[in-house]
């Protein structure tokens, strides 16, 4: 088992080194905001179980499900467009996280209107920069960054989760707010950076 891992852990390494800095940049990315909603998330169910009735959470979900029927409206924008759209929701998502602290009911509303919101924007960025890569590499290497893309979410996603646990058996759940908000605004600078350098440059 042991060796399983390390020759699993040695080919995503090597994937990785064989990228150029534009998909090593899109990794880091997708770390980073992996790890960010990990630290939010249980926040979020949490206080829904806690302020929501059932039938609130269900009308929740079907607006969170039939984001994919609105999806389709947006597919005229381009790679470009749709990553920026995602960093200007993004700049929205970090203003109103000031919100939890003075009403934690309003919060949790505009939480799920942008998270509707977002789920359709980042349906159309993925489609958007899957065909992108898929048009300007080759199959090995589409493959092989999807696979350090899964990992690197999962990765993201579990230590997300434990420092949420940890935060909560030592000084409090709530400090995951701060600590998601601290890495909400690294991710945001970096997205503007990624969006300077890569997508504005090479007109997506």
């Amino acid at each position: 088992m042991s060796e399983s891992l390390e020759a699993l852990v040695n080919n995503l390494i090597k994937y990785y080194k064989s990228f150029d800095d534009f998909l090593k940049m899109q990794l880091l990315i997708i770390l980073i905001i992996n790890l960010g909603w990990a630290l939010i998330i249980p926040i979020v169910f949490k206080m829904q179980g806690l302020l929501w009735t059932t039938s609130m959470i269900s009308f929740y979900l079907i607006l969170s499900r039939a984001t994919g029927l609105l999806s389709p409206y947006f597919r005229n924008i381009n790679l470009k467009q749709s990553y920026f759209n995602l960093i200007v929701l993004d700049f929205m998502y970090m203003l109103s996280i000031n919100v939890y602290y003075f009403n934690k009911e309003c919060f949790l509303y505009i939480e799920a209107f942008l998270a509707i919101f977002y789920s359709v924007l980042l349906t159309v960025f993925q489609i958007n920069y899957n065909a992108y890569i898929m048009s300007k590499y080759e199959t090995d290497i589409y493959k092989d960054m999807k696979y350090c893309e899964s990992a690197a979410s999962s990765i993201a996603g579990m230590l997300g989760y434990a420092t949420v646990i940890a935060l909560e058996y030592s000084i409090g759940s709530s400090n995951s707010i701060i600590a998601f908000e601290i890495i909400l605004i690294f991710a945001f600078w970096l997205q503007i950076y990624n969006y300077k350098k890569y997508y504005n440059k090479r007109g997506l």
